[in-house]
């Protein structure tokens, strides 16, 4: 899965289940992560998004986001 760097935070295709690919942003803010995910479930943080989350500090793109 490739987890790109936007404006905002990060941006990424996950293979679903239901549907070939599930879109999910996270949204970094200074004190928290936010995400967003186009997936039947209802519930912020569902398994593409913690997918994406993980990858994202696996690629310590937290750090890049802020320059850290």
């Amino acid at each position: 899965q490739s987890v790109a760097l936007t404006d905002s935070g990060v941006h990424s295709q996950v293979k679903g289940s239901f549907k070939e690919a599930y879109s999910v942003d996270l949204f970094f803010d200074a004190d928290h992560v936010s995400a967003n995910c186009d997936c039947p479930l209802e519930e912020e943080w569902c398994k593409h998004a913690i997918a994406v989350a993980l990858k994202s500090v696996d690629d310590h793109l937290w750090e890049r986001y802020w320059r850290l």
